[in-house]
């Protein structure tokens, strides 16, 4: 009974120190990246960066949620004004208001909860399997446990985003739908803010410096997952990205970029 309880204790501190020290890999995976990233992406880990990401998709949508009000923007649309309709024109009534805004709310709310539990892995996993198809394509040997491990950890770069976001959700009055996407800093040209303008800025559209330094994480960790060199990993996946960029400036043309969900995504 003795030795039994004396294992019990020894395995506390144990699954703690693990714990720790995988902590401390994933971060130095992000912070210093040529250090770390290679062992994490030749040792496959891959499953605390995405739980990590996952809850900074979630800090921001439980934030986001709480400071939520749509009555502001609803309010200026022609269906919350009078009901058309002959004799029975006459203004929404203050409860069926109420129950559009409350309507309004939990849909917001219930998209990006589900963005986060569901849309962050899902976009992990893409990202994974993109680039695992890209390593056989340029000739490399990459394994889908290699890139989930880059795709996680590149995607902790826009956790960070996610936590900032959530600060700013907290600070806000209050928020409307349409100012989701602003606390992402997404804009036109954001990361190139005063150098591009024009077509070149509506090409950068969502840009910023979050996505440059997940770029470069999916860069530095490519190579190593796909056992290839540095300049052929640069340049496989700048070219990806630059078509990506080109793709979707060609479908948001109005310059707003993709819409953004909670990127802890992404």
């Amino acid at each position: 009974m003795s030795v039994d309880l004396l294992d019990e204790e020894d395995a506390g501190p144990s699954r703690l120190h693990r714990a720790l020290r995988a902590m401390g890999r994933m971060l130095g995976a992000v912070a210093l990246p040529d250090r770390f990233l290679p062992t994490e992406v030749q040792a496959r880990r891959f499953g605390l960066a995405i739980f990590v990401c996952m809850l900074c998709a979630g800090a921001f949508a439980v934030a986001v949620g709480v400071q939520l009000d749509p009555r502001r923007e609803m309010l200026t649309q022609p269906q919350m004004g009078p009901v058309e309709g002959g004799a029975d024109d006459a203004p929404q009534s203050d409860r069926d208001f109420t129950d559009a805004v409350a309507k309004r709310r939990a849909v917001v709310q219930v998209t990006l909860g589900l963005g986060a539990v569901l849309g962050t892995p899902a976009q992990i996993f893409l990202l994974a399997f993109g680039l695992y198809l890209l390593g056989r394509y340029v000739g490399g040997k990459p394994t889908l446990g290699n890139m989930m491990a880059v795709a996680s950890h590149a995607s902790l770069a826009l956790g960070v985003r996610s936590l900032l976001g959530a600060g700013g959700a907290l600070a806000a009055t209050s928020l409307g739908p349409s100012e989701i996407p602003s606390l992402l800093g997404q804009g036109p040209g954001q990361a190139l803010h005063g150098l591009v303008s024009g077509p070149a800025a509506r090409l950068f559209a969502g840009v910023d410096g979050f996505t440059l330094y997940a770029l470069v994480l999916v860069i530095l960790g490519f190579r190593h997952g796909a056992h290839t060199s540095r300049l052929k990993a640069a340049i496989a996946v700048l070219v990806v990205f630059s078509l990506y960029l080109v793709l979707t400036g060609l479908v948001f043309q109005g310059g707003g970029g993709p819409p953004g969900p909670p990127r802890g995504a992404r």
